[in-house]
C-alpha cells in the first residue's frame, strides 16, 4: 500500500521530467508522415508546414521502415520542398537540426535543411561532402550515402560556436569547425535551387546541443 502511494506521488514528477535523453528544447518537429489530400504538413511541435510542388501530401506519402519512421514524404528532386515556419535557432548559442533521409540517387541532392536563398544550407554539396552554411561554408567529409538506404543526419552547434555533423550517429572525420552565427531554417528538401531527391522524415530543430542524444535520435 505504501509503495502504491509513493508511486502515485512520484508520477507527476516523472511525467514532467520525461524519459532519459528527451529534450525540452525542441522548437520544431515535423514527422512528414502525413497521408491526406492536403498540402499541410502537420507539426508535432511548432507551426504546421506546407508542401510545395503542386501535389498534396497523400501524393507524396510513402510508408516508412517502421520504428520512429512510420511514414515519409518522397520529394522529386525538381520542385518539391516543404516550407517551414521561419525558425531562427539560437544566435551565438547551442542549436541542433536532425532528420532522416533516404536518397533516390547515391550522394546526390541530399538536402534536409535550408532556405530559398544561399544564406543558409545544410546539405550534401558534392559526393561525400556535407556543407553547413549559416553565413560561411563549413565542409565535412561524410560516408557515401547510397540510394535506397535510410540515414540519420544531425548537425549541432555548441555554445562555443563549434559545428559538428553526425551521420548514423558517427561524427564526421573532418571534426569541429567554428561558425559563430545563428541558423535560420525556412525549408526542408531545398537549399536555394537544389532540391532533395528522395524521402525525408522526422525533421526536428532544437535550441540545444543534441550531440549527446544522437543515439536516441
Amino acid at each position: 500500500m505504501i509503495r502504491k502511494l509513493l508511486l502515485l506521488l512520484l508520477l507527476p514528477c516523472l511525467l514532467v521530467i520525461g524519459p532519459s535523453g528527451a529534450s525540452a528544447a525542441v522548437v520544431g518537429h515535423w514527422k512528414f508522415d502525413d497521408n491526406a489530400a492536403s498540402t499541410t504538413v502537420v507539426a508535432t511541435t511548432g507551426s504546421n508546414a506546407t508542401l510545395n510542388g503542386g501535389d498534396n501530401t497523400s501524393g507524396k506519402y510513402e510508408a516508412g521502415p517502421g520504428r520512429s519512421i512510420t511514414g515519409c514524404l518522397h520529394l522529386n528532386g525538381t520542385d518539391d520542398d516543404v516550407s517551414l515556419t521561419s525558425t531562427a535557432l539560437n544566435s551565438g548559442a547551442a542549436w541542433s537540426a536532425s532528420a532522416w533521409v533516404k536518397p533516390d540517387v547515391t550522394n546526390t541532392n541530399i538536402v534536409p535543411f535550408g532556405r530559398t536563398n544561399t544564406s543558409m544550407q545544410m546539405s550534401l554539396s558534392s559526393a561525400g561532402v556535407f556543407r553547413v552554411r549559416p553565413t560561411t561554408n563549413s565542409d565535412f567529409t561524410v560516408p557515401t550515402m547510397t540510394a535506397g538506404t535510410w540515414y540519420h543526419i544531425l548537425v549541432t552547434h555548441t555554445t562555443g560556436d563549434s559545428i559538428r555533423v553526425f551521420v548514423n550517429g558517427v561524427e564526421s572525420s573532418t571534426g569541429a569547425l567554428t561558425n559563430s552565427t545563428s541558423a535560420n531554417v525556412t525549408q526542408s528538401g531545398r537549399s536555394n535551387t537544389t532540391y532533395h531527391d528522395g524521402c525525408i522524415a522526422q525533421v526536428k530543430l532544437f535550441n540545444s546541443d543534441e550531440s549527446a542524444n544522437v543515439a536516441a535520435l
